[in-house]
């Protein structure tokens, strides 16, 4: 394996209502996304720590997807944005 590494994702509620917000990997290896479903006002942003832990020598390719919900009136707003997301460890 090698050392970890962290990077550090920001999502920003554009819309114009209170949205919630989903994360979840697919198919990226040993990345892990410490994280609980949560709501963002309008105008907010919350900073996710993202960390690539690997445990063998090889190579990764998946992406990191991001659901949000914002619901007003009688109708319910989702949209889906897929993070790709790459990792390599070599041997030393």
């Amino acid at each position: 394996g090698g050392s970890s590494s962290h990077f550090r994702l920001t999502l920003t509620n554009r819309g114009l209502a209170l949205a919630r917000l989903r994360l979840e990997v697919a198919s990226g290896g040993p990345l892990r996304l410490p994280w609980r479903d949560t709501q963002l006002g309008p105008g907010q942003s919350i900073e996710v720590p993202v960390e690539f832990v690997p445990l063998d020598c090889g190579e990764w390719c998946g992406e990191i997807l991001v659901t949000a919900c914002w619901v007003g009136g009688s109708a319910e707003v989702k949209e889906v944005v897929q993070i790709p997301t790459y990792m390599r460890v070599l041997h030393p």
